[in-house]
């Protein structure tokens, strides 16, 4: 199935918002790109909320939809599940070369995977075990 399929059957919802910066980019990039603060809730845990910061190229005039949202976040967790729990074998997919003499690096990757954790954490939240395999391992990106 298909993400929008997902998000139809599971009742996945989302609010969005503008916001100034997402506190989870470093660089130059992150200031020239449009960062949206999105709150996602699902049918099956209705009284539960997951809270993602998403960032886009400049380009991209219109806010997020859900599934840009859930896309993103199914990639960004299937990335750190194939890991199984390695720092160094995360960094080895995305083609980040782990030279520990840079602490800066270290600690901006070290971020980036501890967020994309946090991030795992709250679908599992608002979608349980059985949606979060399904969207992760099951769902067609778009």
């Amino acid at each position: 199935m298909k993400t929008a399929k997902f998000v139809a059957k599971h009742g996945v919802t989302m609010s969005v918002e503008q916001t100034g910066s997402n506190p989870n980019l470093i660089g130059q990039q992150a200031g020239i790109m449009s960062h949206w603060r999105c709150v996602l809730r699902s049918r099956i845990h209705p009284r539960k909320s997951m809270l993602v910061i998403f960032s886009m190229g400049s380009a991209h005039k219109n806010p997020p939809t859900v599934v840009d949202v859930l896309d993103c976040l199914a990639s960004d967790a299937a990335g750190y599940e194939n890991a199984k729990g390695d720092f160094a074998e995360w960094l080895a997919e995305y083609g980040f070369d782990l030279d520990l003499s840079d602490i800066n690096k270290v600690r901006q990757y070290r971020g980036s995977y501890n967020v994309i954790g946090n991030q795992i954490v709250g679908l599992l939240r608002i979608l349980g075990d059985a949606a979060y395999d399904r969207l992760v391992w099951h769902t067609e990106r778009e």
